[in-house]
């Protein structure tokens, strides 16, 4: 289901790669985009007109609203002026049709985040048994992800295996990155749980609805097993996507704010300030080392995390 729902945004990446070359394909991949534009807008119209006779009309509208500036932003991001003005910060081409279609689909992917959050944010709903996470559901949430990733830098079109992996950042790791890695997931333990004391002690009712979410989500992931397949395909898919393939393009903070976005389940709280600390220091680590490190830092945190919510829960 997750495939099919990011079949089309995966499509374009694809032939955006060809429209590095082919003036057909790069007119081809302007007007899909384009297509998707005008979907989001329609989209949010109709939304905010259902609003007025429904109830709530509250998050309906909110959700409108987010669609209509969605798709307003990544219209103005198909405008060549403005991808220059945004290539004075980042690393991007604005003549690339690649880097346009990374562009918009960033917008898109923090409008339909939020659009996600009004629409399905009733976070007492994620305290509900029905709603916890299995592996299954974690694995193939994040293998479309992992595929627009290796498209996204060509894959089979552009590059080859060696150049893909060089491009990504994915090398071996030495001894002294070994050291760091422990160090910094030991970090992002301390980080965590200081987060959570804090936040106990000065938002007593947030943090506990917090817990209580966390906990159903995950009671199903903490086994030793099963947590290594959830760390692994989250750290191995955010890692790539994030700090292997958009970081060198985006920039530290852009990508980390993304990141954030990534991980905006709850809405905005201090887990999403501790999630953009952690994307930013990831980022710093990609910058010194390589994704490789940034991969097995993710892993061991994820995993030690999930095996260790029985014992120190929420």
């Amino acid at each position: 289901m997750g495939l099919l729902m990011y079949l089309p945004f995966l499509g374009v990446v694809v032939l955006a790669n060809f429209a590095i070359e082919n003036h057909t394909a790069r007119r081809l991949t302007y007007a899909v985009l384009g297509g998707y534009n005008l979907t989001m807008i329609s989209g949010g119209l109709l939304v905010l007109l259902n609003s007025l006779s429904s109830s709530p009309q509250m998050s309906l509208a909110s959700a409108g609203i987010a669609l209509l500036l969605t798709g307003g932003l990544a219209s103005l991001l198909l405008l060549a002026g403005v991808r220059r003005a945004l290539a004075r910060w980042l690393s991007v081409d604005p003549d690339s049709p690649l880097h346009t279609t990374a562009l918009v689909l960033a917008a898109y992917f923090v409008g339909l985040t939020v659009v996600q959050v009004q629409l399905f944010g009733d976070l007492a709903q994620l305290a509900l048994p029905e709603n916890r996470l299995t592996w299954w559901d974690v694995l193939f949430g994040n293998v479309p992800l992992l595929l627009i990733a290796l498209a996204g830098v060509g894959l089979g079109l552009r590059r080859n295996w060696r150049e893909t992996l060089d491009r990504l950042g994915l090398k071996t790791v030495s001894v002294q990155q070994l050291g760091i890695i422990v160090g910094m997931t030991t970090g992002f333990l301390a980080l965590d749980y200081g987060m959570l004391w804090f936040w106990e002690r000065f938002d007593p009712i947030s943090h506990a609805l917090f817990g209580g979410i966390t906990a159903n989500l995950f009671a199903n992931l903490t086994a030793p097993g099963t947590a290594l397949v959830v760390a692994l395909a989250a750290s191995i898919t955010e890692e790539v996507l994030f700090r292997g393939a958009l970081q060198p393009r985006f920039g530290l903070w852009m990508t980390a704010v993304l990141f954030a976005v990534g991980h905006f389940q709850y809405g905005l709280s201090l887990a999403t300030v501790e999630v953009l600390i952690i994307g930013l220091l990831l980022g710093v680590l990609r910058q010194r080392t390589n994704t490789t490190t940034c991969i097995l830092v993710h892993l061991a945190y994820d995993f030690l995390d999930l095996v260790l919510l029985p014992v120190f829960p929420y």
